[in-house]
């Protein structure tokens, strides 16, 4: 790998990262009950219906649907 592609690789997550945060601003402001990794479902193109759906099969709320999400994404 070059510096140069390097250089490009690191731009490129930037504007990724700057994307994803404004989109979570946003969320936040349209989706004020939505909690902390709701919104990470969200902004990843998660719909509420289908967050809402997969709480209501596993019984439990939509914040503890998407906090597992998220932890798998990590993993």
């Amino acid at each position: 790998m070059t510096i140069n592609q390097s250089i490009r690789d690191v731009k490129s997550n930037l504007n990724y990262m700057k994307a994803v945060r404004r989109r979570l601003f946003w969320l936040k402001i349209t989706n004020p009950r939505a909690g902390f990794y709701e919104r990470l479902c969200l902004a990843n193109d998660y719909s509420k219906s289908n967050i809402k759906n997969l709480a209501n099969e596993y019984g439990v709320t939509c914040e503890e649907v998407c906090e597992e999400e998220v932890m798998a994404w990590q993993s």
